[in-house]
């Protein structure tokens, strides 16, 4: 895709922060030299043109009283991938979900990373998938310490 100067700026600044202002896109026009409207019109064009898939808040979960954080691993066959993945990218404790390559003396493909109020809720979380599927061959790592957590920065 083309992108216009002002879209390359829109875009690396709503990789950051958005003012905390009762009209955060008029706060961001003034900032980068445009109008309210037009911004919002670009948001939405980035948006449909599957650019951008969502507009949202980065909650730290841990200051917000969620202590469980869990990566579940488990082997899935390619042929249930999609059937698998749709449910469980769609719980509300799971924020991220994938389906990768096996490595030599590491079988697992599918990944999910879970959040709940503590470990143990996380492993319910990845027990209740595995039965749900019949899935036999699975793993829970919990988080230990977390060293970083940011957004992708683009047009920088």
């Amino acid at each position: 895709m083309k992108f216009s100067e002002l879209d390359k700026r829109l875009i690396a600044r709503l990789c950051g922060d958005l003012p905390l202002e009762e009209r955060p896109f008029l706060a961001l026009a003034e900032e980068l030299g445009s109008t309210e409207d037009e911004l919002i019109v670009r948001v939405r064009r980035l948006e449909q043109d599957g650019v951008m898939r969502r507009l949202g808040a980065i909650v730290r979960h841990r200051q917000a009283g969620i202590a469980g954080n869990a990566m579940a691993a488990y082997v899935v066959q390619d042929e249930r991938a999609d059937e698998i993945g749709k449910y469980v990218a769609s719980l509300d404790e799971v924020t991220h979900c994938y389906l990768r390559e096996a490595a030599p003396e590491w079988p697992y493909t599918f990944y999910a990373m879970i959040h709940a109020r503590t470990e143990a809720g996380c492993r319910e979380v990845a027990r209740g998938i595995a039965e749900r599927f019949g899935l036999t061959e699975w793993v829970v790592l919990a988080s230990k310490r977390e060293f970083t957590k940011r957004s992708v920065e683009y047009f920088t």
